[in-house]
């Protein structure tokens, strides 16, 4: 509305273009004073691109490691200040809410049975084992690891690694 006003205020009475387009004319005369000012999120915009800059690492954070750098460098901000100007900047991305798993159950196989039954303890080395994967996420991939557990005294018996 204010843009509509700045462009034909030659021509007509600005008291008179504001109400008829039912704006206060003080909004629009503050509205001139702060045009072409930055606003302040969009300077705290460009202290958190500079941390972006800083490393090619620095491209992941969040708003809580950025939030924290910030406090860092001395520079005191609420964690909603610093949320909303990474979104309005296209900086927030959303984080996945579960992450995507290993196995996928195939409903047609049979369930195993429960020999272990939540007992993790062995009379003897070499009676129960465990096992379990895990997969971490790498800079340049996926790192898949299995580890086998001796029940009897918490010793891993074997350990095996392998990218995708």
């Amino acid at each position: 509305m204010y843009e509509y006003i700045t462009l034909r205020r030659e021509r007509f009475c600005v008291h008179a273009m504001c109400r008829a387009v039912k704006v206060s004319e003080s909004g629009y005369y503050r509205s001139l004073q702060s045009a072409g000012k930055p606003k302040p999120w969009q300077l705290l915009l460009v202290k958190i691109r500079e941390i972006y800059k800083e490393n090619p690492n620095n491209d992941n954070y969040g708003v809580g490691r950025i939030l924290l750098a910030l406090t860092q460098r001395g520079i005191a901000v609420s964690r909603s200040s610093v949320r909303r100007a990474m979104k309005r900047g296209g900086l927030l991305r959303r984080s996945p809410r579960h992450p995507s798993s290993l196995t996928k159950a195939d409903l047609a196989a049979r369930k195993a049975e429960n020999l272990i039954c939540r007992d993790f303890s062995a009379d003897a080395p070499n009676r129960k084992w465990l096992t379990d994967i895990t997969q971490i996420q790498c800079l340049d991939g996926k790192l898949y690891m299995a580890a086998v557990l001796d029940c009897y005294n918490g010793e891993i018996v074997g350990l095996a690694m392998m990218t995708t």
